[in-house]
């Protein structure tokens, strides 16, 4: 049985405006705390990213964004998610999802831990 918490939402967030992009990975039911996110980059502040853009730049709405493949994007994961043996995410395509094993977030690249990135609501 998956429980909300294992449902990992990949938000696109545009850091330090107009110039960088990250993703953040955390639990469908946690709230991304912007000012940590802009923080751990030194960026004044973060903000989420336009539709359009994710499209223009992903070539998937907003929501379908696989967490994998993101090339050049920094992807920030909470640690709460390590907590479950499997995580659900995006899988690339709107209404797909994919249910791995937390073991394959590591594969994303430098994954960058913390539970300050979100809160609960």
């Amino acid at each position: 049985m998956i429980v909300a918490e294992q449902q990992a939402d990949d938000v696109m967030r545009r850091l330090d405006p107009g110039r960088h992009l990250c993703a953040v990975l955390l639990p469908s039911p946690a709230k991304i705390d912007m000012k940590a996110v802009a923080g751990t980059y030194g960026w004044k502040r973060a903000e989420l990213a336009q539709k359009e853009q994710v499209l223009d730049l992903f070539g998937y709405p907003s929501g379908s964004v696989s967490p994998f493949g993101l090339q050049k994007i920094a992807v920030l994961i909470d640690t709460a998610l390590f907590a479950y043996p499997t995580v659900v995410t995006g899988a690339g395509k709107l209404g797909v999802e994919l249910e791995i094993d937390t073991s394959m977030l590591w594969k994303i690249g430098q994954p960058l831990q913390t539970r300050a990135r979100a809160t609960q609501t």
